[in-house]
């Protein structure tokens, strides 16, 4: 797993590529538990993953949680969609966020498109 991390506009972006699988998780349930306690903004960005399990999406959904409980933003970009659409996590997408959800932010709803 590969993490960059940049601030821009008054958030931290951070971008993950490769496995992100559980072997790999636990450098970024790191990050994520220092900027809940450091930055009011997060934006994940989900660049080019070869493997994703479960386990990353579980995280994703808790930091998501997690921010929110606090008052603070985080979001996921990037390549969401593309990761959210493959096989293997057929079923487990959101259509609408949980009843924490109250900026409709949901880290596991796919992107709505136009087309």
């Amino acid at each position: 797993m590969n993490i960059e991390e940049k601030v821009t506009d008054g958030r931290v972006v951070i971008r993950v590529s490769g496995a992100l699988t559980v072997g790999n998780v636990v450098e970024l349930h790191s990050k994520l538990r220092e900027l809940l306690n450091t930055a009011d903004a997060v934006e994940m960005e989900i660049g080019e993953t070869r493997d994703a399990d479960l386990t990353f999406l579980q995280l994703l959904c808790s930091a998501h949680r997690a921010f929110v409980a606090r008052n603070k933003r985080f979001t996921v970009t990037g390549l969401k969609n593309d990761l959210l659409s493959r096989e293997n996590f057929s079923g487990f997408t959101r259509e609408r966020g949980c009843t924490r959800d109250k900026w409709s932010d949901c880290a596991l709803m796919k992107e709505k498109t136009n087309v």
